[in-house]
């Protein structure tokens, strides 16, 4: 979803350190703090990544992500073989479907799903009427975690709008390290700005 390289994020970063040649801090040092912050950002606005992909549906109406998605934020429709469209799945809630059908959780299992429910409570289940027989596939849309930053030519996972923040927990995790730098005073402030930018941007979406 980024575009931004954590190269210009941690170089930015290291002007504001007074460090522009790394010798304080390494590069090791800031894509270690810079997946540490695309987590943290996960912790306050969950779908901060957001990925399409197909999923395979289990036998029943109870449905539940694979493991390492976050939480359903879509569903698109059907998905015939390995890639073909199918017929569309459209969102409905509990109660419009038990005034149409109360007893829709035991209906008879079929392949194709045609609406689906969530409850964002427990955001990586929801539920497919009519229950699935355990071939069906649906296209979805679901935040996840970020692929792991391993270079500095790596491009962030999350949206470039955190780039601001991002750069700000880079900052204040250098100066909460144990270096002849180390300032707390410092570091609490620009970890303090990271969190009022993340929730800001939470609180407007």
């Amino acid at each position: 979803m980024g575009t931004i390289l954590l190269s210009t994020i941690v170089t930015s970063a290291r002007v504001t350190l007074l460090d522009p040649s790394g010798v304080t801090w390494v590069d090791a040092d800031f894509i270690a703090w810079a997946n540490e912050a695309q987590r943290a950002i996960l912790t306050v606005k969950p779908n901060a990544y957001r990925v399409k992909d197909v999923v395979q549906l289990d036998v029943g109406s109870h449905q539940v992500l694979p493991a390492g998605r976050l939480a359903l934020l879509d569903v698109y429709e059907n998905v015939i073989g390995e890639a073909t469209p199918g017929r569309r799945c459209i969102k409905t809630n509990r109660a419009a479907l038990d005034e149409t059908t109360a007893v829709w959780p035991v209906a008879t299992p079929e392949a194709e799903a045609r609406q689906w429910l969530h409850d964002a409570i427990a955001p990586d289940l929801y539920e497919v009427y009519p229950p699935n027989d355990g071939t069906g596939q649906l296209r979805v849309l679901r935040a996840t975690i970020p692929p792991i930053l391993t270079l500095l030519a790596n491009t962030i996972g999350v949206d470039d709008a955190y780039e601001l923040p991002i750069k700000y927990f880079l900052i204040g995790q250098a100066y909460s390290a144990n270096t002849q730098r180390q300032d707390t005073t410092k570091a609490s402030y620009f970890m303090g700005e990271f969190y009022k930018l993340v929730g800001m941007r939470a609180q407007g979406e």
